[in-house]
Protein backbone atom coordinates (compact mmCIF):
# COMPACT_ATOMS: atom_id res chain seq x y z
CA UNK A 1 0.00 0.00 0.00
CA UNK A 2 1.43 3.30 -0.59
CA UNK A 3 1.47 6.21 1.83
CA UNK A 4 1.01 9.59 0.56
CA UNK A 5 2.14 12.53 2.81
CA UNK A 6 0.49 15.62 1.91
CA UNK A 7 2.18 18.21 4.50
CA UNK A 8 5.26 18.05 2.68
CA UNK A 9 4.68 18.00 -1.04
CA UNK A 10 4.41 22.09 -0.94
CA UNK A 11 8.17 21.96 0.77
CA UNK A 12 9.00 19.76 -1.95
CA UNK A 13 7.87 21.70 -4.59
CA UNK A 14 9.67 24.72 -2.94
CA UNK A 15 12.88 23.33 -2.62
CA UNK A 16 13.09 22.08 -6.23
CA UNK A 17 11.86 25.23 -7.92
CA UNK A 18 14.50 26.99 -5.88
CA UNK A 19 17.61 24.34 -6.92
CA UNK A 20 17.18 25.07 -10.22
CA UNK A 21 17.31 28.84 -9.79
CA UNK A 22 19.85 28.70 -7.71
CA UNK A 23 21.35 25.99 -10.20
CA UNK A 24 21.25 28.67 -12.66
CA UNK A 25 22.54 31.61 -10.43
CA UNK A 26 25.21 30.54 -8.43
CA UNK A 27 26.12 27.22 -6.28
CA UNK A 28 26.98 29.50 -3.35
CA UNK A 29 23.23 30.71 -3.01
CA UNK A 30 21.18 27.96 -2.23
CA UNK A 31 23.42 27.92 1.11
CA UNK A 32 21.28 30.89 2.10
CA UNK A 33 18.52 30.99 3.75
CA UNK A 34 17.81 34.48 3.42
CA UNK A 35 18.44 34.59 -0.57
CA UNK A 36 16.86 37.02 -2.25
CA UNK A 37 15.92 34.83 -5.56
CA UNK A 38 14.55 32.04 -3.00
CA UNK A 39 12.16 34.27 -1.60
CA UNK A 40 11.15 35.50 -5.23
CA UNK A 41 10.86 32.12 -6.57
CA UNK A 42 8.44 31.07 -3.37
CA UNK A 43 6.56 34.57 -3.86
CA UNK A 44 6.00 33.33 -7.90
CA UNK A 45 4.65 30.60 -6.81
CA UNK A 46 2.04 31.78 -4.17
CA UNK A 47 0.76 33.82 -6.65
CA UNK A 48 0.33 31.26 -9.42
CA UNK A 49 -1.56 29.04 -6.62
CA UNK A 50 -3.54 32.54 -5.96
CA UNK A 51 -4.47 32.71 -9.74
CA UNK A 52 -5.23 28.65 -9.68
CA UNK A 53 -7.84 29.15 -6.83
CA UNK A 54 -9.16 32.09 -8.19
CA UNK A 55 -9.93 30.57 -11.62
CA UNK A 56 -11.46 27.51 -10.11
CA UNK A 57 -13.61 30.22 -7.59
CA UNK A 58 -14.51 32.14 -10.72
CA UNK A 59 -15.71 28.87 -12.82
CA UNK A 60 -17.87 27.70 -9.72
CA UNK A 61 -19.65 30.91 -9.29
CA UNK A 62 -20.20 30.64 -13.08
CA UNK A 63 -21.67 27.41 -12.73
CA UNK A 64 -23.71 28.13 -9.85
CA UNK A 65 -24.92 31.57 -11.25
CA UNK A 66 -26.09 29.37 -14.02
CA UNK A 67 -28.28 26.86 -12.05
CA UNK A 68 -29.89 29.96 -10.39
CA UNK A 69 -30.75 31.41 -13.64
CA UNK A 70 -32.25 28.34 -14.69
CA UNK A 71 -34.50 27.62 -11.38
CA UNK A 72 -35.55 31.42 -11.86
CA UNK A 73 -36.93 30.09 -15.17
CA UNK A 74 -38.26 26.84 -13.86
CA UNK A 75 -39.97 29.26 -11.02
CA UNK A 76 -41.51 31.97 -13.95
CA UNK A 77 -43.13 29.22 -15.98
CA UNK A 78 -44.69 27.40 -12.99
CA UNK A 79 -47.94 29.61 -13.30
CA UNK A 80 -48.40 28.53 -16.66
CA UNK A 81 -47.75 25.06 -16.60
CA UNK A 82 -50.05 24.90 -13.11
CA UNK A 83 -53.04 26.30 -15.75
CA UNK A 84 -52.07 24.20 -18.35
CA UNK A 85 -52.30 20.83 -15.82
CA UNK A 86 -56.10 20.98 -15.12
CA UNK A 87 -57.84 20.84 -18.13
CA UNK A 88 -55.37 18.24 -19.59
CA UNK A 89 -56.04 16.08 -15.86
CA UNK A 90 -60.29 16.52 -16.60
CA UNK A 91 -59.68 15.32 -20.27
CA UNK A 92 -57.65 12.58 -19.02
CA UNK A 93 -60.68 11.48 -16.53
CA UNK A 94 -63.25 12.13 -19.20
CA UNK A 95 -60.64 9.50 -21.73
CA UNK A 96 -60.74 6.89 -18.32
CA UNK A 97 -64.23 6.54 -18.26
CA UNK A 98 -65.04 5.97 -21.72
CA UNK A 99 -62.61 3.47 -21.23
CA UNK A 100 -64.11 1.61 -18.68
CA UNK A 101 -67.31 1.60 -20.52
CA UNK A 102 -66.09 0.96 -23.93
CA UNK A 103 -63.95 -2.30 -22.11
CA UNK A 104 -64.95 -5.97 -21.11
CA UNK A 105 -66.89 -5.87 -17.54
CA UNK A 106 -64.32 -6.87 -15.33
CA UNK A 107 -63.43 -5.52 -11.86
CA UNK A 108 -66.01 -2.87 -12.62
CA UNK A 109 -66.75 -1.63 -9.27
CA UNK A 110 -62.88 -1.52 -8.22
CA UNK A 111 -62.07 0.34 -11.70
CA UNK A 112 -65.07 2.85 -11.24
CA UNK A 113 -63.98 3.46 -7.11
CA UNK A 114 -60.31 4.17 -8.77
CA UNK A 115 -61.62 6.43 -11.44
CA UNK A 116 -63.90 8.50 -8.39
CA UNK A 117 -61.10 8.61 -6.03
CA UNK A 118 -58.78 10.38 -9.20
CA UNK A 119 -61.95 12.35 -10.44
CA UNK A 120 -61.96 13.53 -6.67
CA UNK A 121 -57.96 14.44 -6.18
CA UNK A 122 -58.59 17.01 -9.18
CA UNK A 123 -61.82 18.42 -8.11
CA UNK A 124 -61.49 21.80 -7.86
CA UNK A 125 -60.87 23.07 -4.53
CA UNK A 126 -59.55 19.82 -3.61
CA UNK A 127 -56.45 19.53 -1.81
CA UNK A 128 -54.36 17.61 -3.65
CA UNK A 129 -51.25 19.21 -5.26
CA UNK A 130 -50.73 19.67 -9.22
CA UNK A 131 -47.45 17.06 -9.04
CA UNK A 132 -49.67 14.68 -6.50
CA UNK A 133 -52.71 14.94 -9.17
CA UNK A 134 -50.81 13.62 -12.10
CA UNK A 135 -49.14 11.39 -10.00
CA UNK A 136 -52.61 10.03 -9.77
CA UNK A 137 -53.32 10.33 -13.54
CA UNK A 138 -50.18 8.41 -14.74
CA UNK A 139 -50.74 5.78 -11.42
CA UNK A 140 -54.35 4.89 -13.61
CA UNK A 141 -53.31 5.15 -16.62
CA UNK A 142 -50.85 2.37 -16.12
CA UNK A 143 -53.13 0.23 -14.25
CA UNK A 144 -55.38 -0.10 -17.07
CA UNK A 145 -52.65 0.18 -19.66
CA UNK A 146 -51.28 -3.27 -17.74
CA UNK A 147 -55.02 -4.62 -17.68
CA UNK A 148 -53.89 -5.45 -21.84
CA UNK A 149 -51.05 -7.67 -20.72
CA UNK A 150 -52.00 -9.95 -17.98
CA UNK A 151 -54.09 -12.91 -17.14
CA UNK A 152 -56.10 -12.47 -14.11
CA UNK A 153 -59.05 -14.84 -11.83
CA UNK A 154 -60.55 -13.52 -9.57
CA UNK A 155 -63.84 -15.10 -7.73
CA UNK A 156 -67.42 -13.44 -8.56
CA UNK A 157 -71.00 -13.79 -8.47
CA UNK A 158 -72.96 -14.75 -11.32
CA UNK A 159 -72.76 -12.21 -14.12
CA UNK A 160 -76.76 -12.65 -14.62
CA UNK A 161 -78.22 -10.80 -12.04
CA UNK A 162 -81.37 -13.18 -11.79
CA UNK A 163 -78.76 -15.99 -10.40
CA UNK A 164 -76.09 -13.53 -8.97
CA UNK A 165 -75.53 -15.30 -4.92
CA UNK A 166 -77.20 -18.90 -5.79
CA UNK A 167 -74.80 -20.20 -4.19
CA UNK A 168 -74.37 -18.16 -0.67
CA UNK A 169 -78.35 -19.14 -1.09
CA UNK A 170 -77.87 -22.52 -2.02
CA UNK A 171 -75.85 -22.51 1.77
CA UNK A 172 -78.45 -20.97 3.78
CA UNK A 173 -80.71 -23.29 2.92
CA UNK A 174 -78.48 -26.85 3.40
CA UNK A 175 -75.33 -26.29 3.61
CA UNK A 176 -74.10 -29.93 2.57
CA UNK A 177 -75.75 -29.61 -0.61
CA UNK A 178 -74.34 -29.88 -4.04
CA UNK A 179 -74.84 -26.26 -4.85
CA UNK A 180 -73.44 -24.78 -1.65
CA UNK A 181 -70.20 -26.97 -2.02
CA UNK A 182 -68.10 -26.12 0.88
CA UNK A 183 -64.20 -26.94 1.22
CA UNK A 184 -62.74 -29.13 4.13
CA UNK A 185 -62.05 -25.44 5.96
CA UNK A 186 -65.77 -23.93 5.62
CA UNK A 187 -66.71 -26.99 7.57
CA UNK A 188 -64.40 -27.35 10.40
CA UNK A 189 -65.08 -23.37 10.36
CA UNK A 190 -68.74 -23.94 10.95
CA UNK A 191 -68.40 -26.91 13.41
CA UNK A 192 -66.69 -24.70 15.38
CA UNK A 193 -69.99 -22.02 15.24
CA UNK A 194 -68.48 -19.60 13.21
CA UNK A 195 -71.76 -17.83 11.34
CA UNK A 196 -71.94 -19.20 7.68
CA UNK A 197 -72.24 -14.91 6.88
CA UNK A 198 -68.57 -14.80 8.00
CA UNK A 199 -68.08 -17.06 5.20
CA UNK A 200 -69.72 -15.13 2.47
CA UNK A 201 -66.43 -13.61 1.06
CA UNK A 202 -65.71 -16.97 0.15
CA UNK A 203 -69.22 -18.75 -1.02
CA UNK A 204 -69.22 -16.37 -4.80
CA UNK A 205 -70.82 -18.49 -7.01
CA UNK A 206 -67.72 -18.81 -9.36
CA UNK A 207 -64.52 -17.26 -11.16
CA UNK A 208 -64.05 -14.77 -13.84
CA UNK A 209 -61.10 -15.04 -15.74
CA UNK A 210 -59.09 -12.10 -17.81
CA UNK A 211 -57.33 -12.74 -20.90
CA UNK A 212 -55.75 -9.37 -20.80
CA UNK A 213 -58.21 -7.59 -22.44
CA UNK A 214 -58.90 -10.17 -25.27
CA UNK A 215 -62.19 -12.23 -23.77
CA UNK A 216 -63.73 -12.57 -20.46
CA UNK A 217 -65.15 -15.61 -19.14
CA UNK A 218 -67.08 -17.12 -16.00
CA UNK A 219 -66.78 -20.43 -14.95
CA UNK A 220 -69.22 -21.55 -11.69
CA UNK A 221 -67.59 -22.92 -9.12
CA UNK A 222 -68.40 -26.45 -9.54
CA UNK A 223 -67.80 -26.20 -13.59
CA UNK A 224 -71.34 -27.00 -14.33
CA UNK A 225 -71.49 -23.69 -16.26
CA UNK A 226 -69.45 -21.29 -18.42
CA UNK A 227 -69.99 -18.42 -19.92
CA UNK A 228 -68.32 -15.75 -21.95
CA UNK A 229 -68.94 -11.97 -22.74
CA UNK A 230 -69.80 -10.82 -26.10
CA UNK A 231 -68.66 -7.59 -26.96
CA UNK A 232 -71.21 -6.97 -29.32
CA UNK A 233 -74.69 -7.32 -27.99
CA UNK A 234 -73.25 -7.10 -24.00
CA UNK A 235 -74.43 -10.10 -23.60
CA UNK A 236 -72.98 -13.66 -22.03
CA UNK A 237 -73.06 -16.52 -24.05
CA UNK A 238 -72.98 -20.10 -22.81
CA UNK A 239 -70.24 -22.30 -23.24
CA UNK A 240 -69.65 -26.21 -24.41
CA UNK A 241 -68.73 -28.97 -22.08
CA UNK A 242 -64.97 -28.83 -23.36
CA UNK A 243 -64.41 -25.05 -23.44
CA UNK A 244 -65.62 -25.32 -20.10
CA UNK A 245 -62.76 -28.24 -18.98
CA UNK A 246 -60.35 -25.26 -20.89
CA UNK A 247 -61.79 -22.44 -18.90
CA UNK A 248 -61.50 -24.56 -15.43
CA UNK A 249 -57.93 -25.40 -16.33
CA UNK A 250 -56.99 -21.94 -17.09
CA UNK A 251 -58.52 -20.63 -13.75
CA UNK A 252 -56.18 -23.17 -11.90
CA UNK A 253 -53.27 -21.88 -13.68
CA UNK A 254 -54.23 -18.31 -13.41
CA UNK A 255 -54.38 -18.67 -9.39
CA UNK A 256 -50.84 -20.58 -9.67
CA UNK A 257 -53.09 -23.80 -8.42
CA UNK A 258 -51.05 -25.56 -11.52
CA UNK A 259 -47.98 -25.30 -13.20
CA UNK A 260 -48.08 -23.07 -16.45
CA UNK A 261 -49.44 -24.67 -19.97
CA UNK A 262 -50.89 -23.54 -23.00
CA UNK A 263 -54.58 -23.00 -23.17
CA UNK A 264 -57.40 -21.90 -25.44
CA UNK A 265 -59.43 -18.88 -24.97
CA UNK A 266 -62.47 -18.26 -26.52
CA UNK A 267 -61.95 -14.96 -28.31
CA UNK A 268 -64.61 -13.16 -29.96
CA UNK A 269 -63.70 -12.46 -33.63
CA UNK A 270 -66.03 -9.88 -35.74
Amino acid sequence: MVRAFPTRQPFCRLMIGVSVVTFLASPAVAQDANDPVAEYVALLEEVSNLKTAISFQQAQMASQQAEIDSLQAQIEAVPAVTESIGPMLQQMSVEIEKQITADVPFKLAERYNRLAAFQEAIAEGGEATPGEQMRRALSIYDIEAGYGATVEAYAGDNPNEDRAGARYAACEADTESAACGLDDDQKKLLEEDTPLENLKPGLLDGDYLRYGRLSLVYVQHDGSEAMRFDPTSKQWIELGGNQRLEIRRAVRMAKGESAPAVVNAPVYVK
